[in-house]
């Protein structure tokens, strides 16, 4: 943060300390001055006083602390060791114990120095006397110092950065600030008002600096939250009523109000300057008066040096003329040695009389002055003469020094442009160097063989993605599934935002050829540190297709996984923009990958093909483009020949052909069989095959046959005719094709890993198999199951709470909404069960509510029937006494009655309260409860309370008895007859370290055990066998009671309902169990193809193509480019492979790995570009 804001610092040219400090942040100009400081550090602020007033004396503090020290500096390493010695601590006084403190505060906290560096005598001494301390102005002597540190600081350090990295690319440019910078980090928190997210303050804390604590952790993909331009901040920090009452306050404000800022330095001085110093020294002890020099008008200032050296050359000239007439004169009183023979007396005389002559003559010489200007005109001429030819010779040196001083500043520039110039040169013939390795790098063998093993990228310093997290969980994924626009909320109108959309100009280009990151724009990663889900829609999706934040982080590639898989979003938008600039005589079309999803799923999507979808009909086109996706492994492309039914696959993960050599590929994966199948049925025939058999058999034998036939064969018959949907379409039809078993015994298995939910296939060998599927059982719940039948819940029991029965035999899931009606507080508990009717085959579901006071209230119990599709309340009669209570941890359906372990708490003869354990049951005929006794001797073997499940028509009791130091797992097998239990047999019990769970059986009758990991919540299952009484390991691990297992029937339960239909109290709703498209197109459910799209579509009609010889044939298109790299890039090739073909481009590119990159940074500018915030 503190180097974020460091980096807005405004360039200062002139920098001082009177000048507080501008940070331009997104437009908005910040300062940090005086005022600042002092309110957030408290200093009182005043007149500066230099240290150096206290530069010498004795230091009587270090004597007494720091006695061995005499002659040798101090350093911060002293003061800690005082401060940690706590027996020699204990002996200073108090005043040299706060002495001490106050230095080490001052050196360490405030002033940020480092530990080794010396401690200056000048503060050594100050410290003696506290009360000149107490009144120092500390808070100017620190921000100094601080604002010394701030100053420039980033580009003080920018060259040697940019030298470190160009020395070594591993090289983490840093630097070191010293000084308090605590004051200048509580600024930013002062200024910016969204940092109370991540720090707290406490109010009406005085100074402000010891006020704020930290509160969340904050990191660099959180600058847009604090830093945003649109958010705000206070430009100016205001004092408080009880601040501005503080006495340091106060002080501070008349030292800022007086205050007169220091001028700009003065020059050093020059040679003129130290001339000008002695020649004003000589003039005030010279001899003669300024008064009698002669004036020399000033022209400029400029000028005062010439005009100073002109008056002191006339001075100097005047004194050697006194000085000549001195000698003269004392030369005349000098007599020659020729008078040495004269008598004393006599040479008095003369004297006297020489000195008479010469007084006459020096008196009227001044007189002659005085009266005669002469002179005067002789010294005045003699100085202007004097003064024009220094003035001349000043002006012409001056000239020489200018054009010198401008020569050498162009030589200077000269050498300075010639450097730089050299210097890009050098820079770009490196680049160039460096390109050229890196590309030769690319295409070598040993870098190709080593991108299998490189490991995944390192996560981005923008984002860590622990914030996300949530929005990748089944929790937030099933609850988007289910969201509906709140009121007075609709989207907004697309037409104006379409304008703006531009066709697709495709370019491969990057400036960074990093290969582990994807680059994006500042707006786009300040877009993903926005907290929130981030819904978004797009101006040229109708529907609309919306979107979350799984859609931009997974776009580029900083999921959780960091692996960028596409999404379906990803390629239904990148379809429905490519269809946005299709030109009307254009001979292709484009589907979604939903469109083979239905195909899967025995549906016949005709609205795709006959233009009701997407304004296209096929019949108008020769080759429609379908994105193929294999759920959460794999995308490909076919594109799909309409005259010659030939259907060419792109993959780029996958090309077999390079192996054979040939386009006849003998595709053995598993998935791709079954798509393969999907698209071509075996089957494809018209419903009119079966009119002679309509004509001449009655309905009765036509039923007959029918109900022989498989599951699959019967759905098919559904379409034949309408005759022949209404005889299938009822109760009595479905209960007497009744329910049949597989020669080869198979489970379905649901269960939970680390919260993603997996729904099998689990054969006798305990192999698994996916189960197709709409569903998600990562947060459905198992309630039971029942004649093939498998029931859920989804939710907790409140609104919206949803009951889903699944026949995985057809494929086909539907809902009813469960009524929350039983919200007042009699109410405690509340369960869901389910069975299914045995005389029509029915699927039922109970909602049960307990009582809360047994003594006022009764149970409530709604009953829902899916021929009915409608919730009823049971009466009275039919309920148990309001005192039982079920365990809903479990439930059984044998023999048309769904059965529970329930219990009655009753009052001992001492007062106590136990419980009496029995069962309880529900006739799925007649509605009625009734509770089954325990015999005794069973009831004090049964461990309590214990689970319910079934063998069969056998109920099975289940449970762990602790006895302390181990568990016995105990299973018993009752028989139930006429009400009652008639027998009941111990199937087996198992001394165990840990508890286990029934879960089901095998086909041996073998249990198959939940077994729980004592280390955390994962448990795996295993088989026991009972013969050989040892356990089998299956090797499946999950979540802790998340195991479902129900044996597999065929059954056309529920085939009367639409796929994915949910009802609620009244209407018929959309369950939107799995992203679709399409809301209220009626799913006709056969063997589908491509075949049968055709045939519904019309389209062997228009084109006059005989269906009777057609067929769907396949082969993989060769030479195409294959995705490498550290991502998932192959939804990425298809979105490419869409454009390139749609518009007859090649498929080819140099560099895989780059292009897929290019891709992806070009696909995310262009939806961050359009997008269009949503509900």
């Amino acid at each position: 943060m503190l180097d974020y804001i460091l980096q807005k610092q405004g360039y200062v040219d002139d920098a001082h300390f009177d000048m507080p400090l501008i940070y331009h942040v997104d437009g908005r100009s910040l300062h940090f001055g005086r005022p600042e400081f002092c309110l957030i550090t408290g200093f009182r602020f005043g007149k500066f006083v230099r240290p150096e007033l206290y530069s010498s004396g004795d230091i009587k503090f270090k004597g007494r602390v720091f006695p061995k020290k005499k002659g040798v500096k101090l350093s911060n390493l002293d003061l800690i060791g005082v401060l940690e010695d706590e027996e020699l601590f204990s002996k200073l006084s108090d005043e040299d114990a706060v002495r001490v403190c106050l230095l080490f505060a001052l050196e360490v906290v405030f002033m940020g120095r480092l530990l080794n560096e010396e401690l200056d005598d000048k503060f050594l001494r100050l410290v003696e006397d506290l009360e000149a301390w107490n009144s120092f102005p500390w808070g100017e002597h620190i921000w100094r110092e601080l604002y010394n540190q701030l100053l420039d600081v980033v580009s003080k350090h920018r060259w040697e950065h940019l030298k470190g990295l160009e020395a070594s690319p591993k090289y983490v440019p840093t630097y070191t600030l010293s000084g308090f910078v605590w004051a200048f980090k509580i600024w930013i928190l002062e200024s910016f008002e969204t940092s109370n997210n991540w720090w707290k303050k406490l109010q009406d804390v005085i100074p402000r600096g010891v006020a704020w604590s930290k509160k969340e952790v904050f990191t660099r993909s959180d600058y847009g939250l604090l830093f945003g331009k649109d958010l705000k901040i206070h430009f100016d920090l205001k004092a408080t009523l009880v601040e501005q009452q503080s006495d340091w306050y106060i002080q501070s404000q008349d030292f800022f109000m007086d205050y007169i800022p220091k001028t700009r330095k003065r020059r050093a001085p020059d040679e003129y300057d130290v001339y000008l110093q002695k020649l004003d020294a000589a003039r005030k002890r010279g001899r003669t008066e300024t008064k009698y020099l002669p004036l020399v008008p000033r022209i400029e200032p400029s000028s005062l040096i010439t005009e100073i050296g002109l008056k002191d050359r006339v001075i100097q000239e005047l004194n050697s003329r006194v000085f000549k007439l001195e000698s003269i004169i004392q030369e005349k009183l000098d007599f020659s040695l020729s008078f040495c023979h004269l008598s004393p007396e006599f040479r008095e005389q003369m004297n006297r009389e020489f000195f008479g002559t010469v007084d006459t003559l020096m008196s009227n010489s001044c007189s002659a002055q005085k009266d005669v200007d002469s002179d005067d005109d002789i010294a005045q001429e003699y100085l202007l003469q004097e003064e024009l030819m220094l003035r001349n010779q000043e002006e012409e040196r001056w000239k020489v020094e200018e054009q010198k001083l401008k020569e050498m500043e162009f030589l200077n520039v000269l050498i300075e442009e010639k450097n730089r110039r050299l210097e890009r040169e050098k820079m770009l013939n490196e680049a160039k160097e460096r390109k050229k390795y890196l590309f030769a790098f690319y295409k070598s063998d040993h870098f190709n063989r080593a991108k299998a093993d490189q490991a995944k990228p390192e996560k981005r310093t923008q984002k860590d993605g622990s914030e996300s997290l949530y929005y990748w969980s089944s929790k937030f994924i099933e609850a988007e599934k289910k969201r509906t626009p709140s009121n007075g909320c609709p989207d907004q109108d697309m037409t104006q935002f379409l304008k703006d959309v531009k066709p697709w100009v495709e370019n491969l280009s990057r400036l960074n050829k990093d290969i582990d990151k994807v680059h994006i724009s500042n707006e786009y990663d300040e877009y993903l540190a926005k907290p929130g889900p981030l819904r978004c829609i797009f101006p040229w999706s109708n529907e609309p297709v919306r979107v979350d934040r799984r859609f931009w982080e997974t776009l580029v590639c900083l999921d959780p996984w960091k692996k960028g898989w596409l999404m379906d979003e990803h390629i239904d938008l990148w379809v429905e923009y490519m269809l946005q600039f299709r030109r009307d005589d254009a001979n292709w079309a484009m589907v979604t990958g939903y469109f083979v999803q239905l195909l899967l799923q025995d549906s016949i999507p005709i609205w795709y093909a006959n233009g009701d979808k997407y304004k296209i009909s096929w019949a108008d086109v020769e080759q429609v483009f379908m994105p193929i996706n294999e759920k959460e492994k794999h995308w490909l492309l076919a594109r799909f020949e309409i005259r010659t039914g030939i259907v060419t696959f792109y993959d780029s993960g996958y090309q077999e052909e390079k192996k054979t050599g040939s386009n006849d590929v003998h595709e053995q994966r598993p998935w791709y069989l079954n798509m393969r199948a999907c698209l071509q049925p075996k089957n494809f025939f018209h419903p009119s095959k079966f009119s002679i058999m309509s004509d001449n058999i009655p309905i009765e034998v036509q039923m007959n046959i029918v109900r022989r036939l498989p599951v699959k064969r019967v759905l098919q018959c559904r379409t034949v005719s309408k005759s022949w949907k209404a005889h299938i379409d009822t109760l009595h039809f479905t209960a007497r094709y009744g329910v049949k078993v597989k020669n080869v015994p198979t489970l379905v298995l649901c269960y939970r890993q680390r919260y993603r939910g997996y729904m099998c296939f689990l054969d006798q060998n305990f192999s698994l198999t996916n189960v197709p599927s709409n569903l998600s059982y990562s947060d459905l719940k198992p309630v039971g199951y029942s004649h093939g039948v498998l029931g859920f819940s989804y939710g907790p029991i409140v609104s919206d709470f949803l009951a889903v029965v699944w026949n995985p035999s057809i494929r086909r899931s539907v809902g009813a909404y469960v009524p929350y009606a039983t919200q007042s507080q009699e109410f405690e508990k509340r369960l869901l069960a389910f069975g299914v009717r045995p005389d029509n085959l029915d699927p039922i579901f109970l909602k049960i509510s307990y009582p809360f006071n047994p003594e006022q209230h009764e149970w409530s119990v709604l009953l829902f029937t899916f021929s009915s599709r409608e919730w009823n309340t049971l009466e009275t009669q039919f309920l148990p006494r309001q005192s039982i209570r079920l365990k809903k941890a479990s439930q059984c359906v044998v023999g048309g009655h769904i059965f529970w372990c329930g219990y009655e708490k009753l009052y001992a003869n001492d007062g106590g309260i136990y419980k009496n354990y029995m069962m309880v049951s529900f006739d799925l005929v007649t509605h009625r409860f009734q509770e089954l006794d325990i015999p005794d001797q069973l009831l004090v073997n049964l461990p309590l309370p214990f689970f319910v499940s079934n063998l069969r028509d056998n109920i099975v009791l289940s449970g762990n008895i602790n006895l302390g130091d181990h568990y016995v797992f105990w299973i018993w097998l009752l028989t139930i007859s006429g009400g009652t239990i008639a027998s009941f047999q111990c199937l087996l019990n198992i001394p165990t370290p840990c508890q286990l769970k029934l879960i089901g059986f095998n086909p041996n009758n073998d249990p198959i055990l939940e077994i729980q990991n004592p280390e955390g919540f994962a448990t795996t299952i295993g088989l026991y066998n009972i013969a050989s009484r040892t356990f089998h390991n299956l090797g499946i691990e999950g979540d802790g009671d998340s195991f479902f297992i129900a044996p597999y029937c065929e059954s056309i339960i529920l085939q009367t309902h639409d796929d994915r239909m949910a009802y609620g109290l009244r209407d018929l709703l959309v369950l939107i169990l799995s992203v679709t498209s399409v809301v209220g197109q009626l799913c006709m459910v056969m063997s589908a193809g491509l075949p049968i799209v055709l045939d519904q579509a019309k389209v062997f009609d228009k084109k006059r193509i005989n269906p009777a010889n057609y067929a769907v044939t396949f082969k993989n298109a060769r030479n195409i480019p294959s995705q490498g790299g550290l991502f998932g890039d192959c939804g990425v090739w298809v979105c490419m492979w869409l454009y390139r073909l749609a518009y007859g481009k090649s498929l080819a590119v140099d560099n895989p790995v780059q292009a897929a990159l290019a891709y992806r940074e070009r696909m995310a500018d262009l939806f961050f570009k359009h997008k269009v915030d949503s509900w």
